[in-house]
């Protein structure tokens, strides 16, 4: 009987001691499978380059790996090669989250100008609906020569990744079921204006001085897209 025990024992332990190694450093497979996932990622997107991926590094907040992509033949100002930063999530079908080769082809100077508009457009549309809402802004990713430099906003020009929204609520008097609502009002009035988006909104609590005046202190978030059935349990709640 014992030695049953102290079998299990050992056989816990060890299975636990494995679990918080994955947790903050990853392991084999998943790491495998994330490097296999970059290579045919790059080949696929970037066959003219030669590229060098060198190892990869585990995120345990983000669970994660992250990469160096070296371009072979190319230097930067300093006369060093360039070098680019890609992140690799998921186990059983990992995905590229972060493609630093694309982000240095972006134009932030009219993605910032686009966005300014986008949010101003966006926060007359939904405050009528929805006068909780405190603060809209829009983010759009646009490459280098991808738009005139001078294009007006719409929510029609050729983005090809969908529209971020990060909405703030004012939610001082709001409940979790008021929240929820309020997603909803929002989703329905964006789908029904014809927006392509992915939405975050946070729900804060506002003081009424310092910093909580004029951040607030976040107290219920949901995101959704497009066609997400937003249900009561994906507003998550904080500081409860």
């Amino acid at each position: 009987m014992k030695k049953i025990i102290y079998i299990t024992l050992v056989v816990v332990l060890t299975g636990f001691i494995l679990f918080v190694y994955n947790e903050f450093n990853g392991n084999p497979i998943s790491k495998y499978f994330s490097e296999h996932t970059l290579k045919k990622y790059l080949s696929e997107k970037y066959p003219e380059k030669e590229l060098r991926i060198n190892e990869g590094t585990y995120n345990f907040k983000f669970k994660e790996y992250a990469y160096r992509v070296v371009e072979i033949g190319t230097v930067d100002a300093e006369k060093e090669q360039n070098e680019y930063e890609f992140t690799v999530r998921g186990f059983i079908m990992p995905k590229v989250n972060r493609d630093g080769i694309r982000e240095s082809m972006l134009d932030q100077e009219v993605m910032d100008r686009l966005g300014a508009e986008g949010g101003t457009e966006l926060s007359k549309l939904l405050k009528p609906k929805v006068p909780a809402v405190k603060e809209v802004e829009v983010n759009v990713e646009v490459l280098k020569g991808q738009l005139d430099t001078n294009a007006p906003w719409s929510k029609d020009l050729p983005f090809d990744r969908p529209i971020q929204i990060y909405i703030l609520l004012h939610a001082n008097q709001m409940n979790k079921e008021e929240v929820y609502q309020a997603a909803q009002t929002i989703q329905k009035t964006l789908n029904d204006e014809g927006y392509s988006y992915e939405s975050n909104i946070n729900a804060n609590q506002f003081g009424r001085t310092g910093r909580e005046a004029e951040h607030g202190a976040l107290k219920y978030a949901v995101y959704f897209e497009k066609d997400t059935k937003i249900k009561l349990g994906d507003v998550e709640e904080y500081n409860q």
